[in-house]
């Protein structure tokens, strides 16, 4: 169950929300890295540097599954 989620779910263009655009970011940034193993060595390491950013603002890392 997922206890912080407020009722009515409305949804919005991300461009328009700076902070949603970067919940988006992060959001797709996890996902990748729990889910996708990158061949190409840039996209690794790019992947790496990104999500090196992300851990340091980051307090729990999990994917919820329903």
């Amino acid at each position: 169950m997922l206890a912080r989620i407020v009722a009515p779910i409305t949804f919005a263009r991300s461009c328009d929300l700076p902070g949603l655009q970067a919940a988006d970011l992060a959001a797709y940034l996890h996902r990748r890295r729990e889910t996708v193993t990158d061949q190409h060595p840039r996209a690794r390491a790019t992947l790496t540097r990104l999500c090196g950013l992300l851990d340091l603002t980051t307090i729990h890392r999990r994917t919820w599954v329903p």
